[in-house]
């Protein structure tokens, strides 16, 4: 997404309210829907975290799109190699996720971001 799109979501929040702001992830959500490939998700990453760090902003209650989103930057974080960020994203979804969508989900790269979830806590309690 450019920096007018950027504007335009900032717009919304300010200007029509949270209804406004929320649809508009919504519809963004549905955009990349498509683009949630693994040779595609990289397209996506800046939208999703424009629009998941928005709803967080108006603390949302479109609480499995939020964990959807956080699930899907996961993954786009853990392709970048960043799996601090990509373990962030994995447990602002599990906090979420009451229903147990972030948690069935079995592929190769969760269950990775999950062990270096542990890895990272087991580091935190040593220092």
């Amino acid at each position: 997404m450019d920096d007018d799109g950027m504007a335009v979501m900032l717009h919304c929040n300010y200007y029509h309210g949270y209804f406004v702001l929320q649809a508009g992830c919504v519809t963004m959500w549905n955009l990349a829907l498509p683009l949630l490939q693994s040779n595609l998700r990289h397209h996506v990453r800046n939208p999703l975290t424009l629009a998941a760090q928005a709803l967080e902003d108006i603390d949302s209650l479109l609480v499995l799109l939020r964990c959807q989103m956080h699930t899907e930057l996961a993954k786009c974080e853990e392709a970048e190699d960043q799996l601090e960020y990509a373990v962030t994203h994995l447990t602002k979804a599990l906090e979420m996720d009451d229903s147990g969508a972030a948690r069935a989900s079995d592929d190769s790269s969760t269950v990775r971001m999950k062990r270096a979830s542990l890895v990272k806590a087991g580091e935190a309690s040593v220092t």
